[in-house]
Order: structure tokens, then sequence, then C-alpha cells
């Protein structure tokens, strides 16, 4: 039986943020085997609609008709999976990997990681909060609400970017004053949390070597 695909354009609720370098919405790739469904991702290529045609040339050409395994997977990793020309076709190849690994995965139940060994590596996994997209207003109450409900939900280490106004050009040194502020605000009120901080490509190497001390 052949497989099919579903792409699902995900509108990002929020809208594309330019200050924070966002690509906007997200493509979900589901494979499915007429029982079960895998999932892949295959978001922020910065062209989603030729990421979309490639997903689709893609399945057409190696995967409709695959007799579905773990070592055919790993045969068109190595095959033609293996080389992208481009960004948006590395996109594409994968979030059909990861559906495919998925797909199988739930056919044989078993998690992901146990296509690949029968040993656990470890229990427990460490994970961070990515707040960015939660931010709505970005004043210091906003960043405080959203870290408490962070933190609520049991995380112990959130990930910001609250330098949306240093850009590559001008003084950076003045331009990132807001945003220490900001983290100086949230290391006072969450002494015992892990923060992350993501500066997006803002800071040129002199500048960030000055802001350190």
């Amino acid at each position: 039986m052949s497989l099919t695909i579903t792409i699902k354009h995900v509108l990002d609720p929020d809208g594309h943020n330019p200050a924070l370098f966002l690509k906007g919405d997200w493509l979900i790739v589901q494979i499915g085997d007429g029982n079960y469904c895998g999932y892949g991702e295959a978001s922020h290529s910065c062209n989603d609609n030729e990421c979309k045609e490639t997903i689709l040339k893609l399945f057409d050409a190696y995967v409709e008709n695959i007799d579905l395994s773990f070592s055919a997977i790993e045969k068109l990793s190595q095959g033609p999976f293996s080389i992208a020309n481009s960004f948006v076709t590395a996109t594409a190849i994968s979030g059909l990997n990861q559906a495919l690994y998925d797909l199988v995965a739930k056919r044989e139940r078993l998690p992901v990681w146990g296509l690949f060994t029968d040993k656990k590596c470890q229990t427990r996994v460490p994970v961070y909060a990515t707040i960015n997209r939660a931010l709505t207003t970005r004043t210091l109450d906003n960043y405080y609400n959203i870290v408490v409900e962070a933190v609520k939900q049991g995380f112990t280490a959130i990930k910001c970017a609250p330098f949306e106004k240093v850009h590559n050009d001008g003084d950076q040194l003045s331009q990132c004053k807001e945003g220490l502020l900001i983290l100086e605000y949230l290391r006072k009120n969450f002494p015992d949390l892990n923060i992350r901080i993501d500066f997006h490509e803002r800071f040129p190497l002199e500048a960030f070597i000055r802001l350190l001390p």
C-alpha cells in the first residue's frame, strides 16, 4: 500500500515578528500508512511555498512507494537525502525524515530512540522554555508573568532574546541597555532560574567583547 502525505500550514498566532528575526508560520509534515501517522516539522526554511513543493517532489520520487522500514530510511539518508542543494531542500528532507522515523516507531510500538538502540542513554533530559513567542508587550511585567508561568510548568531554565533594539549599525553598547536591565530584573526576581540568552546575531564580535566585562 502506498504511503500518503499531508502538509499542514499552521499560522503563527502572533504573526511575523521582525524584531526577533522569526520566520513566522509552521509547516507540519504528516505521512500515513492507513493505520498510523508519523509527523515531522519543516518550518523556517525562509520560503514555505517552495518548501511545500520540494517536500511533495521528494515524497513522490523517493517515499510514496517505499517498502518502509528503519533500514529503508537509513538508505534514504545515506543516498538521495544525504545532499541538499539549498536550505529549503535541507529543511524539506528534515521534515520527511522526522515523519518517516516517527511512523516506523509507531508501527513497531517503540519510542523513536528505540529504533536506534535498545539501551536507555538517559532517563531524564534537561530542557528549557523559549519564551520569545509568548511575550506580547515585552515590558518587565510581561517578562515576569511569562517566566512565572514557565516556572509553574516545571521549567528550571528559560531562553529569552531581550536585545531586539540592538542593530548591527550604530552604538550597540548604548542600544543594549534595555536588554541588560531586563536580564538584571529577571535575575533579581528569579535567582535560581537558569537563563539562556539568544542574541540573534545582533552584536559584532568587537562590540560583544566590550560588552562582556
